[in-house]
C-alpha cells in the first residue's frame, strides 16, 4: 500500500481518481501547518502539493519513505529539487495545466480593452449602481 499526503487544495474529482486506486491510501490535509506536516510525513511515499507547502531539505529528511514529490501546479519553485534528486526522489509537476485559462484571460482583457468595455460599463451604471442599458459582443450580453 502506497501512502500519499495531499497538502494542497485539490479538486474532488482528482481525489476521487486517486482514491479509486486499490494500492493507494490518501490523507487529504490541505490546510495542515508545516510543523504538523513535519510530525506526520515519515510513513508517506508521496507528497502531493501546490504552492502552500515548501518542500525543503528538512522536510525531505523527515520522510525516509518518500519516493515522489508531486506539485499540482506549474513550476517547482517551492521544492528543493537538487536535494530531492540526490536522495533519489522523483519530482514532478503539471506544466501547462493552466495555460488555456491564462490565454483565455489574456484574450478577454485585450478584447475588453480594445472595445473600451471598462468605460462603457461605467457609463451604463446610474448613480445607484443599476444597469441602464447593455451592450453586446457576439452572443454574450454585457
Amino acid at each position: 500500500m502506497y501512502k500519499i499526503l495531499v497538502t494542497g487544495s485539490i479538486h474532488q474529482i482528482g481525489l476521487e481518481i486517486l482514491r479509486k486506486e486499490k494500492d493507494i491510501e490518501i490523507q487529504y490535509a490541505p490546510d495542515l501547518p508545516l510543523p504538523e506536516i513535519f510530525k506526520i510525513i515519515a510513513p508517506f511515499h508521496c507528497i502531493l502539493t501546490r504552492s502552500e507547502t515548501p518542500i525543503s531539505k528538512e522536510l525531505i529528511d523527515k520522510a525516509p519513505k518518500l519516493k515522489v514529490i508531486a506539485r499540482a501546479a506549474v513550476g517547482i519553485g517551492n521544492i528543493d529539487v537538487k536535494y530531492a534528486t540526490e536522495k533519489g526522489i522523483l519530482v514532478i509537476n503539471t506544466p501547462g495545466k493552466n495555460t488555456n485559462s491564462a490565454a483565455e484571460l489574456t484574450i478577454g482583457h485585450r478584447t475588453a480593452r480594445k472595445n473600451n468595455w471598462h468605460n462603457r460599463s461605467r457609463k451604463c451604471r446610474t448613480s445607484s449602481g443599476a444597469i441602464r442599458k447593455s451592450f453586446r459582443y457576439g452572443s454574450a450580453g454585457f
